[in-house]
């Protein structure tokens, strides 16, 4: 089995989309056997970058832009996956694997943005 205690949390809703609206909690039956690593520090909502979205045929698509701009979407940017909220009915941004890594890229663990710098992690956390 697979140790992930020092990996990054994945399959869980975007912290910085709850920051600028109300999201219901996490609901554990809905994610039910979908994949998942929870957080083991939770770090304030505060701390998060608000996430980009836009429509692309008729759905909607989110991201966080790693450029600073919010409203051009580029290939260094990290997508979210958007799973329906059992509480809204709405879609929620997700973090997931596919998040920070591209299998298509060359780069190191094959991370969509450098970690030079902390620039992948300050992507998403403002602090």
């Amino acid at each position: 089995m697979t140790n992930y205690s020092f990996d990054h949390p994945f399959g869980i809703p975007y912290r910085g989309f709850s920051r600028y609206r109300h999201v219901v909690q996490r609901d554990a039956e809905r994610d039910k056997g979908a994949p998942s690593v929870a957080a083991r520090h939770l770090k304030a909502i505060d701390d998060f970058r608000e996430p980009s979205s836009a429509v692309v045929d008729n759905r909607i698509v989110w991201w966080v832009s790693s450029s600073g701009n919010p409203v051009l979407r580029s290939r260094s940017d990290l997508p979210l996956y958007a799973r329906v909220d059992a509480g809204t009915g709405g879609e929620v941004p997700y973090v997931e694997c596919s998040s920070c890594h591209d299998p298509h890229t060359t780069n190191p663990s094959f991370l969509r943005v450098s970690q030079q710098g902390s620039r992948l992690c300050l992507t998403c956390h403002d602090k």
